[in-house]
C-alpha cells in the first residue's frame, strides 16, 4: 500500500511540475493576447447583461 502511495505522489508531483512549466510558458507567450481576449469577454459579458445569454442570437 505505501509504495502505490509513493508512486502515485511521484507521478502527481511530476505532472505538477510539468503543468507548471507549460505553463509558465503560455503565460509568458499569450498573456497580451490572454488578457485582450478576457477585456473582450468582460466588455462583451456587461453589454448583455440585462439578456439572458441564450437570448443574444435571437
Amino acid at each position: 500500500m505505501e509504495d502505490t502511495v509513493a508512486r502515485w505522489w511521484e507521478e502527481m508531483a511530476c505532472c505538477r511540475r510539468v503543468w507548471n512549466s507549460v505553463n509558465a510558458a503560455s503565460r509568458m507567450k499569450i498573456d497580451t493576447k490572454a488578457s485582450t481576449m478576457a477585456n473582450g469577454l468582460l466588455r462583451s459579458a456587461r453589454s448583455t447583461e440585462a439578456r439572458p445569454p441564450m437570448m443574444t442570437n435571437a
